[in-house]
């Protein structure tokens, strides 16, 4: 793969610019943990403040109340939320985060590195959630259709760890080579692990977590563009899923100067089949007011839990 910056000279790409922002948003920003007590959803913090995730927002929005013919409309979305209690939520965050750890950090290590994809998903999962068991989250992602490879528990093994340990190697294998194939076939160079960050955009302030940042050059080694990209490794692509991923291509766009704006991209990695389904915000069919979707599910939200206020910081504005 070319390095980079044999290209920005001639598309002007300054990705040590786009490093430099994705590093001083992560600095001092870690993921919160779910409040037992607070509103519903996942949270981010940066020492002083916490702010909802822009994933919890996203699944907050009502897609059923859009005109039937809206590229976002689904009606079988109550905007109610998953259903799911928040250790439920807590264990397959565990889960999810630590497989998108694992599949970046494995990306990343030299041809020659010792550390096998094994290593790292015990390095990830090396404890269950606060005052859980590894068995009743072993149950709970069986039960998930974000992990397709977890089997049911086996009353045979004694601790659900090595369930999930087999699982997640396997699930990351195939990712990984489904995605060189596919996203891979693009000239491609990503910004480090991923990068949490918490940001403020026309006074809406949220947390999340942006997979990668990738220089695209297509086969001739033409600029394509710079995308803050999310992989999925969900049944098919959402609503929720653009709306995250708009937010996401907001809070960086400002720090990001490149030849034309920062981008969106979402790439689904489909274990079972063996594909990728690649969606981008250069494509004809990319919902244009998804930023504006994901605003009014902000709104939506704190007018649902008014009490929000008391453990959110709902905007940089109000920071004294």
């Amino acid at each position: 793969m070319p390095d980079p910056s044999e290209y920005v000279d001639d598309f002007g790409v300054p990705h040590y610019q786009l490093e430099a922002a994705v590093n001083i948003a992560a600095r001092n920003v870690y993921s919160g943990q779910i409040l037992p007590d607070g509103p519903p959803g996942s949270y981010y913090s940066d020492g002083r403040r916490a702010a909802i995730s822009a994933r919890s927002i996203a699944e907050f929005a009502d897609y059923s109340q859009l005109p039937a013919d809206h590229q976002l409309y689904e009606p079988e979305n109550t905007g109610a939320g998953t259903g799911r209690t928040p250790r439920e939520s807590e264990r397959i965050h565990l889960y999810t985060s630590a497989r998108g750890s694992v599949f970046h950090r494995h990306q990343e290590l030299p041809a020659k590195a010792e550390l096998s994809i094994g290593q790292l998903v015990r390095e990830e999962l090396s404890s269950p959630p606060p005052c859980d068991n590894w068995r009743d989250v072993h149950k709970t992602l069986a039960d998930y259709n974000g992990a397709p490879l977890v089997d049911p528990p086996d009353s045979s093994i004694k601790t659900g760890r090595e369930a999930l340990v087999k699982a997640m190697v396997l699930e990351v294998t195939e990712a990984r080579d489904i995605f060189r194939n596919e996203w891979g076939e693009i000239e491609n160079w990503t910004v480090g692990r991923e990068k949490p960050f918490l940001s403020d955009v026309d006074g809406y302030l949220f947390g999340g977590c942006v997979d990668r940042f990738s220089i695209v050059l297509d086969e001739s080694s033409r600029y394509v563009g710079v995308f803050s990209t999310e992989l999925k490794f969900t049944d098919r692509i959402r609503s929720e899923h653009y709306l995250q991923a708009a937010s996401y291509q907001h809070a960086f766009e400002p720090v990001s100067t490149v030849v034309r704006p920062l981008d969106a991209a979402l790439v689904r990695i489909d274990i079972e089949e063996g594909t990728c389904e690649i969606k981008t915000s250069q494509d004809s069919d990319w919902p244009d007011d998804a930023w504006s979707k994901f605003k009014a599910a902000y709104d939506r939200y704190f007018d649902k839990y008014p009490l929000a206020n008391m453990w959110l910081q709902r905007s940089a504005d109000t920071i004294k």
